[in-house]
């Protein structure tokens, strides 16, 4: 009997020694989470959570449970918070109070908001609503609203997603939840991001400063990505996402940090940097597939079909828009981008204008059934573009700069035309291929309307194409300058020596070795002994600078090949 009683005590003791060091690690835990350590704080709270599953304090082990659910959502392991919702439902046949039960359900509801689940996350709403019947929970009661006006967003009712938003707002400053507040913030923030980009900025900044103000880092951590989305659509400036990129890869926040690494990739790729895009996007697309994370599987796709567009894939980019366009009923969303921002460019580089105009009319249709986050616009250079927004995303600007400068040249207006074609190049400037596209369609148009310089500007693009290279759109460019009476540019060996201003103008091999002989002031006769060739074939290749360089003499012809060193030539 004495043993059996020592015996009791023994696994007493043991047992709340268990119970103390889970209780401990899950206080750790919690604490990693407030400081934005989601991969700590999921180790420290899962050992916390296989400890308890021998303790019979439920209340503590449903704490412990909801806490690790929400450290699976903040560092975007959806399936494995799913994973937990069976040992929530044996907590529930235990006994579990109906409130503890329903904080855990709604940390369920919020990994379906980020599987875009909603049907299964309002299912879940529904069913903890009835749960808290007549409990009086009203700070469960207001983070259900919270989690609900996401899932109604996801399931196509905005106008109600807005409205509810609009009520936790006012209500959690009542009540000073301002989790809740975050949450209301971030969705008015995306709703209105299409229609109105002031007040989507001006919500997420409320989100971030309340973050701040309360110490919630995965709100800030989100606001601060939409903030710099907000910036890099504006302005082209990716230097906040960039900055979040790097923090978020050691806090270890994959869903925003997938996000933004994929919206990086897109900039990446707009610039022309390929090979760094590439690496980013099949980086993120395997991390959100593996995670469940399907908002940012879709952005990483739409990265995917931009890259393989503008590198003339073919293949690649019909891939990876029916990849997208699988991905549920919520799959067009990104869709319009893709058309626009891909298979245009990739049917525009296979000078096939007809194509392009049908992806443009299919992503103007996509887009009027189901609006994505940002306007878009398009232009093929021989149709009137679509969108017209004056919000429209920086990488879109020139092309609708370039659609206005057509229509002042129709009608006449020169002066203002050529203003618009400046304007569009500026803002092309840190998007090359863009740029020679819209010089391209432009060039065209202008020739055919009588305005602007359509033959610099023809071989600009050219010159850009056969470097690219893209030889169906060089071929292009080229029979239009023949249309022209302009002779096309030549491709002989050396070219690349051509500084790319003066290619442009279509110098040629042999006129800028004339250009770089002339600079030290010697005569035609001088020259023709270095280049082997006669002083009257030196004078036409003088006479023939003079005319593609708008130079007046031979001096201003001296002065601008002295800007390199001379050309240093063996006879």
């Amino acid at each position: 009997m004495v043993f059996l009683i020592s015996a009791d005590n023994l696994a007493d003791r043991a047992f709340a020694r268990v119970t103390d060091a889970a209780s401990a690690m899950a206080a750790a835990g919690k604490e990693m989470l407030a400081a934005g350590r989601f991969g700590t704080a999921v180790r420290l709270l899962d050992s916390a959570r296989v400890l308890l599953s021998v303790v019979d304090d439920l209340e503590l082990r449903a704490g412990t449970l909801e806490a690790l659910i929400g450290a699976y959502v903040d560092a975007g392991q959806v399936e494995l918070a799913e994973d937990l919702s069976a040992e929530a439902d044996r907590l529930e046949c235990s006994g579990l109070r109906p409130e503890s039960l329903a904080a855990l359900r709604i940390q369920l509801a919020w990994a379906d908001v980020l599987a875009c689940d909603a049907g299964r996350g309002l299912a879940r709403v529904r069913d903890t609503r009835a749960l808290l019947s007549g409990q009086g929970s009203d700070h469960l009661s207001l983070a259900l609203d919270a989690v609900e006006c996401w899932l109604l967003a996801q399931a196509s009712q905005e106008a109600a997603a807005s409205q509810l938003a609009s009520k936790v707002v006012g209500a959690a400053s009542e009540h000073a939840q301002p989790e809740a507040a975050c949450h209301a913030w971030e969705l008015l923030g995306a709703v209105a991001r299409r229609t109105n980009p002031a007040d989507s900025t001006a919500a997420f900044r409320r989100a971030r400063l309340l973050a701040l103000r309360h110490g919630l880092p995965s709100h800030r951590l989100r606001a601060q990505l939409e903030l710099g989305a907000d910036e890099w659509t504006r302005t082209g400036d990716a230097t906040r996402l960039t900055l979040l990129y790097r923090e978020t890869e050691h806090s270890h926040s994959l869903p925003v940090s997938c996000l933004a690494g994929t919206m990086i990739a897109i900039d990446l790729t707009l610039r022309g940097h390929y090979p760094q895009a590439h690496s980013l996007i099949e980086r993120h697309l395997a991390q959100a597939r593996d995670a469940g994370l399907i908002t940012a599987l879709r952005w990483a796709l739409l990265a995917r079909s931009v890259l393989a567009g503008h590198q003339r894939r073919r293949r690649d980019l019909e891939t990876a828009l029916n990849d997208l366009a699988c991905q549920g009923s919520d799959g067009p969303y990104l869709m319009p981008l893709a058309l626009t921002l891909g298979a245009t460019v990739c049917a525009l580089l296979e000078a096939d204008r007809q194509r392009a105009a049908h992806e443009l009319r299919r992503a103007a249709a996509l887009d009027a059934a189901r609006p994505g986050p940002f306007p878009v616009t398009g232009w093929d250079g021989c149709e009137q573009p679509f969108g017209g927004s004056a919000d429209l995303p920086f990488w879109s600007r020139p092309f609708a700069q370039l659609s206005r400068g057509a229509m002042l040249g129709r009608k006449g207006h020169r002066a203002e035309a050529l203003a618009a074609v400046t304007l569009a190049g500026r803002m092309a400037a840190p998007y090359p291929l863009m740029h020679h596209l819209g010089l391209r369609m432009i060039a065209e148009l202008a020739h055919d309307d009588g305005w602007g310089a359509p033959v610099a500007w023809l071989r600009q693009a050219e010159a850009f194409f056969h470097d690219f290279p893209a030889p169906a759109l060089s071929n292009a460019c080229r029979s239009l300058l023949q249309r022209m009476g302009a002779p096309a540019p030549q491709h002989r060996q050396d070219a690349d020596r051509i500084p790319g201003g003066l290619r442009a103008l279509g110098v040629t091999v042999r006129e800028y070795e004339v250009l770089k002989a002339i600079a030290g002031g010697q005569g035609n006769k001088d020259v023709a002994d270095v280049l082997c060739i006669s002083p009257r074939t030196v004078e036409k290749h003088v006479a023939s600078l003079l005319a593609k360089t708008g130079l007046a003499s031979r001096k201003a012809l001296a002065e601008l090949a002295g800007l390199d060193p001379p050309l240093k030539t063996s006879s």
